[in-house]
């Protein structure tokens, strides 16, 4: 009986684990997008590429970050929708 106690209690554990770990994920994507975002800015403010392609910068930063969670195409959607909910607050 308590060999069946031990197993259920891992499972818990194991789902518990799981379900933060997603959670995990949605935050940093979020984090990755604004540092993305603000990476290709801040290039812009030093003068190290022109305002045309700030945000080609950010894309390129959040493919490379996300560790193939996103896929280019993903990556400039994200990153407009992004800009989109910043310039609405």
């Amino acid at each position: 009986m308590e060999f069946i106690w031990i197993i259920l209690i891992v499972l818990i554990a194991s789902l518990c684990a799981v379900l933060l770990g997603r959670k995990e994920k949605e935050k940093s994507m979020e984090e990755l997008e604004i540092r993305a975002i603000e990476f290709g800015e801040e290039c812009y403010i030093q003068g190290m590429i022109p305002i045309q392609k700030v945000k080609q910068l950010a894309q390129f930063y959040l493919v490379q970050e996300s560790d193939g969670r996103v896929t280019w195409g993903e990556a400039i959607e994200r990153i407009e929708k992004k800009i989109q909910n910043i310039q609405n607050m």
